[in-house]
């Protein structure tokens, strides 16, 4: 839902510029009439796609974002993952550095929830 408006806002913004050059190219005789009627459903189409789709994430913004943060955090969850391993790594191979990467990450987020909690 997402990528067809994403085309449509796409389409529409570059898509009349194209439209404007056909019809110059149309009057000189470049193209033919088929070809400039083609284009003119296409453009016709892809309005009236971006429109659809703009009612329909008002309608489902909620569960369009509930999706979006779903995406963001399957997307980042391997990157985690990978993070909390190397770390992890460093821990078997140098003890001390991975006893101190660990510190410094409690450190840091501990620093973070008490300043976001001070906010």
């Amino acid at each position: 839902m997402f990528l067809a408006c994403l085309y449509g806002f796409f389409f529409v913004t570059l898509g009349w510029q194209w439209v404007g050059l056909l019809r110059e190219l149309f009057t000189r005789g470049k193209i033919n009439e088929i070809m400039l009627g083609i284009v003119d459903f296409i453009s016709y189409i892809s309005v009236v796609i971006m429109i659809d789709m703009m009612y329909k994430l008002k309608k489902y913004s909620f569960l369009t974002l509930i999706g979006l943060g779903f995406g963001f955090l399957a997307f980042l969850l391997p990157k985690a993952i990978k993070f909390f391993f190397r770390g992890f790594h460093i821990l078997l191979e140098y003890p001390l550095e991975g006893f101190s990467f660990f510190v410094f990450l409690t450190i840091f987020i501990s620093v973070g929830i008490y300043t976001e909690k001070k906010i």
